[in-house]
């Protein structure tokens, strides 16, 4: 079989980075890793891109890769604003990206990316409470502008998280889903699709928080209540799959 170095991967096949937000579980790869990087964009909302530049691109916390902020500017990366809901071109890509405003524990956001090639297209969301617990509607209003993309079956699929598995109190949540959670945003979802557009769709499960028992819970969880017909996608690292 065929292998590609990391080293490669790195500085050859990510061609840029979508940050949902700038908690440590997300950047700290992108962080540490870029020393080792080569030059490419980095897109985010403003509120994210602040936090990246204040707190770790600073020159102080970290070296300032970017091309904006404090400290000496190595200009490795360039920072990209995302306007939400504005289509921008991902560089050196044939690829396109929309960003969705997300609550994770209101009134913090997170970032939700629409990615178009060509006619089809992939939604990932970051971390996000459902519309009940974050009392908000930033789900409804992504699902309302998706939705025409899936009854045309041009929406190849959902990354989303799931985060805990149901056992998880409301007030542990911490701006996260659960697989309760997950399905009554799908049903909110399927109430403007129709629910035999979801029927087969592909749902891929992200940021399942350990320990390991919780991935299994999660797991037969969302089995148990998938009375959508979705597919569920539980990605592995190193072993592809396809939408």
């Amino acid at each position: 079989m065929f292998k590609i170095s990391s080293e490669a991967v790195l500085k050859k096949y990510i061609k840029g980075y979508l940050i949902s937000h700038a908690h440590l579980d997300h950047v700290a790869g992108l962080i540490i890793n870029s020393p080792a990087d080569s030059s490419k964009t980095i897109y985010a909302i403003t509120s994210c891109m602040e936090m990246m530049q204040k707190h770790y691109f600073n020159g102080e916390t970290w070296a300032n890769f970017g091309d904006k902020g404090n400290g000496y500017l190595i200009k490795k990366y360039h920072y990209q604003i995302l306007n939400p809901e504005e289509e921008t071109p991902i560089t050196n890509t044939t690829m396109t990206v929309k960003a969705f405003p997300l609550s994770h524990v209101n009134p913090f956001e997170s970032t939700a990316f629409l990615i178009k090639n060509t006619d089809a297209y992939a939604l990932y969301l970051g971390d996000t409470g459902s519309d009940t617990t974050e009392k908000s509607d930033k789900l409804h209003l992504l699902w309302t502008a998706i939705a025409p993309l899936i009854k045309n079956k041009q929406l190849k699929g959902i990354f989303i998280e799931v985060s805990f598995p149901n056992e998880q109190e409301d007030a542990q949540l911490y701006g996260h889903l659960t697989p309760n959670y997950l399905l009554k945003e799908l049903h909110s979802l399927s109430e403007l699709t129709g629910k035999n557009a979801l029927k087969g769709f592909k749902i891929i499960i992200t940021h399942m928080k350990p320990p390991a028992e919780n991935f299994l819970k999660i797991k037969a969880q969302l089995k148990r209540q998938n009375d959508l017909g979705l597919e569920f996608i539980f990605p592995e690292q190193g072993k592809r799959f396809e939408l």
